[in-house]
């Protein structure tokens, strides 16, 4: 399923890698590096992320005409 979604907003699933974080963060979209790093196992934290993924995607397309 995650993998599916991934692909839905163009997304390459090999852009999310997981993370052992010390500060408190279960995970993060960076938009430099267009990586999802997560550091959990919950869907939640994994939507969560893809959404700022998507957002991010959007934004570029919008700002790009």
């Amino acid at each position: 399923l995650s993998y599916m979604l991934a692909k839905l907003v163009n997304h390459n699933p090999d852009e999310i890698t997981p993370h052992n974080f010390e500060l408190r963060k279960y995970g993060y979209y960076s938009p430099q590096k267009k990586e999802i790093a997560l550091a959990s196992t919950e869907e939640a934290v994994f939507f969560h992320e893809l959404a700022h993924a998507a957002h991010d995607r959007l934004k570029s397309g919008i700002e790009g005409r």
